[in-house]
């Protein structure tokens, strides 16, 4: 049945790469702070060495403490977004 899916690859995009990452959101406006204490629990969470056998052991690559901040999502959902764009563009997909 897949055999019959036209993959990126298939349609000659050899030269895209996709990563999977996740990221928490908050809504707009959460007050800096909110947003900071969310992240220490998350932090905190994500140093418990029994919950990181639990992800590492489904294939999920924990954050270090330099990426796993607000700061760094930001970041890292702007890159992803041009990046994606670039992407689109080039195969002449209408981004809005």
């Amino acid at each position: 049945m897949c055999d019959q899916t036209t993959t990126a690859q298939r349609s000659g995009a050899t030269d895209i790469d996709f990563r999977s990452w996740n990221g928490l959101f908050a809504p707009a406006r959460t007050p800096p702070a909110v947003v900071r204490q969310l992240n220490d629990a998350i932090r905190r969470a994500l140093s418990d060495p029994e919950l990181l056998q639990q992800i590492r052991a489904v294939g999920v690559t924990s954050p270090s403490a330099q990426t796993n901040t607000p700061e760094a999502l930001a970041t890292r959902v702007s890159s992803e977004i041009a990046r994606l764009r670039l992407i689109l563009e080039s195969k002449h997909v209408k981004v809005d």
